[in-house]
């Protein structure tokens, strides 16, 4: 039988703890870093992570790069949900409606046919099993608006744009997702860089109750009627034509003006 003498076995417990207390250090400097990558997270290149050949820095990195794919859209699109939980009907708190023009109201609302990367973000599927309110299945082909606990969305072509403001003029969007990622080996990969190239789109509907998207010059022509509305909307935008994505306070500045 070997004995381990009282110092040497010592020794090795610290060297045990020092080993977990820096493998924990690891995981918590992934996290922040994780964070701060989400936070930066529309629109941009995140950022390029290149050349590492520690392997507990490689570990960081793929950590960081997994939380910003998975809570990117939760972090930056909070002014968009709370305007559009703020835009449902208040008289049920879920309903189909189709395009017969019958409204089928209940409690509770799943659906299957959503995005990946936003749960909020549903296109159409024509299934049998898209949406499900209070426990019985529904066909997303002929229904033309449902709302759930989050939002009201109203059908555009095969998309379900959600809701922003409520009115004369109702506001709607809807975003385009994903991730390009790029990956460089060497003995193992070395480099990730990854850039989100999620865009929104608006759209507006009007007395017709037709739909669409919102080019300044025919959103210009839709608000005329409303001379205040109008100037707010060439003060904000006084071209007619503008290639960077609408923001979305001034859209909704316009339109909320326009439905006083």
């Amino acid at each position: 039988m070997n004995i381990i003498p009282p110092a040497a076995n010592e020794k090795k417990h610290s060297q045990l703890r020092e080993s977990i207390l820096k493998s924990r250090d690891g995981i918590m400097n992934g996290i922040t870093d994780g964070i701060f990558l989400t936070i930066t997270c529309k629109g941009h290149i995140l950022q390029k992570l290149t050349n590492y050949k520690n392997n507990s820095m490689r570990l960081k990195l793929y950590l960081a790069f997994l939380i910003c794919v998975a809570f990117s859209s939760c972090v930056t699109f909070k002014q968009f949900d709370k305007r559009a939980k703020a835009s449902r009907e208040t008289n049920y708190d879920a309903s189909i409606i189709k395009k017969d023009g019958t409204v089928i109201t209940g409690k509770s609302f799943k659906h299957k046919n959503y995005d990946s990367y936003d749960h909020n973000l549903v296109r159409v599927i024509n299934k049998d099993n898209a949406f499900t309110m209070d426990g019985k299945k529904y066909n997303d082909s002929d229904v033309v608006a449902f709302q759930d606990s989050k939002a009201f969305h109203k059908r555009y072509n095969n998309l379900y744009l959600i809701r922003l403001v409520k009115g004369k003029m109702n506001l709607y969007y809807f975003d385009n997702t994903g991730y390009t990622k790029t990956y460089t080996y060497s003995n193992g990969p070395t480099s990730i860089n990854s850039s989100s190239n999620r865009r929104s789109t608006f759209f507006f509907e009007k007395d017709d109750n037709k739909i669409y998207p919102i080019g300044i010059r025919d959103f210009k022509e839709a608000v005329k009627d409303n001379p205040k509305a109008l100037a707010k909307l060439n003060s904000y935008y006084p071209k007619d034509n503008y290639a960077k994505e609408l923001n979305i306070e001034k859209l909704v500045s316009v339109v909320k003006m326009y439905n006083q």
